[in-house]
């Protein structure tokens, strides 16, 4: 898997979580928080939406 499939990956996941923290009724800031820990994981192995688009310039 390249960075941009994790980066996809990564939003994917994100995306998911928005989804089920609305059928479950979690505020925003839960999901917020969910989130970004998903963001903070892939973030700590370097795969970041800046870091795809300094390897894109």
């Amino acid at each position: 898997m390249n960075n941009f499939e994790a980066l996809q990956l990564s939003n994917e996941i994100q995306e998911q979580i928005e989804l089920v923290g609305e059928l479950w009724e979690l505020s925003p800031f839960e999901i917020n928080a969910l989130c970004g820990i998903v963001a903070d994981a892939f973030a700590s192995r370097g795969i970041t939406m800046q870091q795809q688009i300094n390897q894109s310039n």
